[in-house]
């Protein structure tokens, strides 16, 4: 898979793909999109009629992934987040599709 393509699956999960060291678990963790960051690419590379399929393919990338952790910036020092990935994959869909229905 095209490293694009894991960029545009993280972007699902508003995260950067895991490209952050922290020296405390001592690897790369991803770091937390701004809404504007996330928007553009949900609208302009995936595209929101192809938001539901892209989802499906995201939680393909995704299986046997059940969290991801990352850091809530990546400018200064901050601690590891957890998050769920099929949680969030949920409701990142449901919060576009009701954002192009309003």
């Amino acid at each position: 898979m095209k490293s694009e393509d894991a960029r545009l699956f993280y972007a699902l999960l508003d995260l950067s793909i895991p490209n952050l060291w922290d020296d405390v678990v001592g690897a790369y963790v991803s770091y937390q999109l701004s809404r504007t960051e996330q928007t553009y690419i949900i609208e302009n590379r995936i595209g929101l009629d192809k938001l539901d399929e892209f989802i499906e393919k995201a939680k393909f990338f995704f299986a046997g992934t059940p969290k991801v952790y990352y850091k809530t910036t990546k400018w200064t020092a901050s601690s590891i987040k957890c998050l769920d990935v099929e949680d969030t994959l949920s409701s990142t869909g449901w919060q576009f599709t009701n954002a192009v229905s309003k």
